[in-house]
């Protein structure tokens, strides 16, 4: 019996494990296929009440758990699709280690895991042009208007993390107005020089633009997939957006959608689903 499995890294936060159970639910829809939402780590320690109603008064099992559960259930097959950008730790150690270790308890299972969503070296068109799209959907702004815009992620110490956002980078700039600026930041990075391929802390960089330009109009392109600590309402990029602007009446900054509140990202899982 076969289970697919969309999984994230998992999060403390109630929104972040909620989108990813609407994401689950918007790929069954467009696949014809029930997929289930199963973060890694972290989301256990929520307590249920934090859901309201939404998982209609379900605990979160992470990960390891749930396969457990799976294959006491019958499950002898897994297909898994990961809801990541790059190739991370996640998927090349945690998922195989895990379900290396259940298969010594267990028994022998099958499992697959599907591409991560912006494949190196090659990248995703499709994922720079959702990234575009969600900079056009910014409401109080045109990208002609712009003077330059920000691609901001999490931030990793692993070089080949990096180069996703890099790749992206690359196959954004050509859908932007010719001689608009694409800079690139990060929300966390270990200190010392052999992390600089991270690039500047968002915080840093918006200072630093702001103190060479009287006025300056930024945009903001989010590649975040889910709301939590960094990315989404309250978290640290509208505050720290906040913060520099009100320090520097000249900055005007303006924040893209999240890359999983756009419908282009199901048609991308759809096609991981199905191997392309």
């Amino acid at each position: 019996m076969q289970r697919i499995i969309l999984v994230d890294n998992g999060s403390r936060r109630a929104d972040a494990v909620l989108n990813l159970h609407r994401l689950a639910r918007q790929l069954s829809e467009r696949s014809g296929q029930k997929i289930h939402a199963v973060p890694l780590q972290h989301a256990h320690k929520i307590p249920a009440e934090a859901f309201g109603d939404a998982l209609d008064g379900r605990r979160v099992a992470t990960f390891p758990e749930y396969v457990e559960e799976a294959l006491a259930s019958g499950v002898d097959e897994f297909v898994i699709i990961p809801l990541f950008f790059g190739n991370s730790r996640a998927i090349t150690s945690f998922i195989p280690d895990t379900l290396e270790a259940l298969q010594k308890t267990h028994g022998k299972f099958s499992w697959s895991v599907a591409d991560e969503l912006c494949p190196l070296p090659g990248g995703e068109p499709k994922l720079a042009k959702l990234l575009y799209a969600n900079l056009a959907m910014l409401a109080d702004t045109t990208l002609t208007d712009l003077d330059c815009i920000v691609l901001v992620d999490h931030g990793s110490p692993s070089k080949k993390v990096t180069d996703v956002r890099l790749k992206l980078a690359e196959q954004l700039t050509p859908y932007l107005p010719e001689g608009t600026p694409l800079l690139q930041a990060v929300m966390e990075r270990r200190e010392g020089r052999e992390y600089d391929f991270n690039g500047p802390l968002l915080k840093e960089l918006l200072e630093k633009l702001a103190l060479e330009h009287e006025v300056l109009n930024v945009a903001i392109s989010m590649l975040f997939l889910s709301p939590g600590r960094h990315a989404g309402k309250g978290g640290d990029i509208e505050e720290i957006c906040s913060n520099v602007m009100r320090n520097h009446p000249g900055l005007s900054t303006h924040i893209s959608p999240l890359v999983g509140d756009n419908p282009l990202l199901i048609d991308l899982l759809n096609d991981r689903m199905r191997g392309k």
